[in-house]
């Protein structure tokens, strides 16, 4: 595992050490592992959209030439 330093504003700071009792690590990392996972996951539907656009009008064209030969 790495060390990742955060900054945070003295208020934020204040709040969490009236609780130590909670991980805060582990709350920041649960927070980092969670957004990595949805970034993944809207590139992967962002791929699967460019490939339905190109069917899509891979398709239209070929309506719309089909219509213009006959």
């Amino acid at each position: 595992m790495v060390n990742v330093t955060l900054s945070m504003p003295k208020e934020t700071h204040s709040l969490m050490k009236r609780h130590p009792e909670i991980n805060w690590s582990a709350i920041a990392r649960q927070a980092v592992e969670e957004k990595a996972t949805r970034l993944l996951w809207k590139e992967k539907m962002l791929q699967q959209l460019d490939k339905e656009k190109e069917f899509s009008e891979w398709a239209v064209k070929a309506v719309r030439e089909h219509r213009e030969s006959a």
